[in-house]
């Protein structure tokens, strides 16, 4: 998966391209101005953009002579440039002396004496040989080279297309110790502002942390968002309220659904309690107590639901465990099993919906008594914590299933009887009530399921 993207940083980088772009598009706009003629002051030629190239070409060419005097000795560059254009004339000159280099063009070094030698213009006008092109221009400009710094002149020299290019990279190199320090500005008080402009959507970012399904009203904020941004966050707060309704029509067919069979479930379990003692009775009693623990916790869960908080009722979890177990105890003795509860002195007061709470314990009692074998004994054990300890001697959870077993429907195997949704309801439960539900112990060895309790 591709990682996010910072939105300020793009921006930022947006914002760098289009200044060097709006740079670049400026420079080349001031060049074709000029070359037009439109602006005043700055007329130029097109030959003009050649002039940096030549001279370059001219600067490369010095060498150190047999004598050890520099001479002009064209490279292969140069001479590809003089032959290409004939009205192209060369000269290098040693500052102070005046003196022609040795290869230089003898026309233009006679031309330059002519008019007082090298002056301190960097552009000057003049004819060679009776030439009566205005076009044609003298450039002169002083270089370094390795062997020193010469005076180097050049003429007639013309333009060709990547001259432009050439031209604005080197308008771009020299002008970037200025130009980079404006961007460096530019881009850290655009950070700055960017980073102040989205603080909005940083705290819409908050609210949509702070919805669940304890909090279903929530809405993201729209206050100082960016218009652009307002519509986006507009329709994530409609989409909200669908879900939200939607929630709330679940909500009321679970209640509903578990309303109409507490009746008959209750009718049901009058009606096994009047059969006569026989181990289908038994069997029968265990079902109705199963199907009257799931009915339990549907209704427990969609109240919790429907309260948006959890409950603040003490509850004296000491006699609630005595009350449950006490519930259980004929079931579980004649199913030839033992119960078996341990409680500390003082009394365990925890917050929560007692029907709730008695929904869990019961559900774990429940699963407890068809893995325990048969003279076996359900432990429950309570310390001052408020941590409940239900244990078993049954085969045990894998490691592996320790999380799906609390996932709704899902059972061991086809076998395994049951619809698995007494676990996953009991931790909706007590995920609903702030607390918690577990499973531990090896394989063979039982199952211990551990119960946290909200303290009050």
């Amino acid at each position: 998966m591709t990682p996010p993207r910072s939105l300020t940083a793009r921006l930022i980088i947006h914002v760098f391209v289009s200044l060097s772009a709006a740079y670049l598009l400026m420079y080349v706009l001031f060049l074709l101005l000029s070359i037009v003629g439109l602006w005043k002051g700055n007329t130029l030629y097109l030959n003009d953009l050649a002039e940096s190239r030549v001279i370059d070409l001219v600067s490369g060419s010095i060498r150190m002579g047999p004598n050890g005097a520099a001479v002009l000795d064209p490279t292969a560059e140069l001479r590809d440039e003089l032959q290409r254009t004939p009205t192209l004339e060369v000269a290098a000159f040693v500052p102070g002396v005046g003196a022609a280099l040795p290869g230089s063009s003898q026309r233009l070094a006679v031309a330059v004496a002519s008019i007082g030698g090298i002056i301190t213009r960097s552009r000057f006008d003049f004819l060679l040989d009776g030439s009566n092109s205005s076009s044609l221009q003298a450039a002169l400009s002083q270089e370094t080279t390795p062997y020193g710094s010469f005076n180097i002149v050049v003429f007639g020299f013309k333009f060709r297309p990547t001259d432009l290019l050439g031209t604005i990279y080197r308008y771009m190199e020299s002008s970037y110790i200025f130009v980079a320090p404006v961007w460096a500005i530019s881009l850290i008080v655009g950070w700055l502002s960017l980073r102040h402009s989205l603080s909005s959507l940083r705290a819409a970012g908050q609210d949509a942390d702070s919805i669940d399904l304890l909090s279903p009203d929530q809405r993201i904020s729209s206050a100082d968002l960016p218009t652009e941004i307002t519509p986006f966050v507009e329709k994530i707060n409609e989409a909200l309220s669908r879900l939200q309704e939607a929630a709330q029509r679940q909500r009321r067919f679970f209640a509903n659904s578990a309303h109409e069979l507490r009746t008959p479930v209750t009718i049901l379990k009058s009606r096994v309690d009047t059969l006569p003692r026989s181990p289908l009775k038994l069997e029968i009693s265990r079902d109705v107590k199963r199907l009257q623990n799931i009915v339990e916790q549907l209704l427990a869960v969609t109240r919790l639901k429907t309260l948006h908080s959890s409950p603040n009722d003490d509850v004296n979890l000491t006699d609630l465990l005595q009350d449950v177990v006490g519930d259980y105890a004929p079931l579980v003795l004649a199913s030839q099993r033992k119960i078996a509860l341990e409680t500390p002195d003082e009394p365990v007061v925890v917050k929560g919906a007692k029907s709730a709470l008695q929904s869990v314990v019961s559900n774990l009692i429940d699963n407890a008594l068809r893995v325990e074998p048969e003279g076996g004994c359900i432990n429950l054990c309570l310390d001052k914590d408020a941590v409940l300890t239900v244990a078993d001697h049954g085969e045990g959870v894998r490691p592996e299933d320790r999380e799906k077993i609390f996932e709704p429907f899902w059972r061991k195997s086809e076998e395994t009887p049951g619809a698995g949704l007494g676990l996953a309801i009991a931790k909706e439960v007590m995920n609903e009530l702030g607390g918690g539900i577990w499973i531990e112990g090896a394989p063979g060895r039982g199952a211990t399921f551990k119960v946290a309790f909200p303290r009050a």
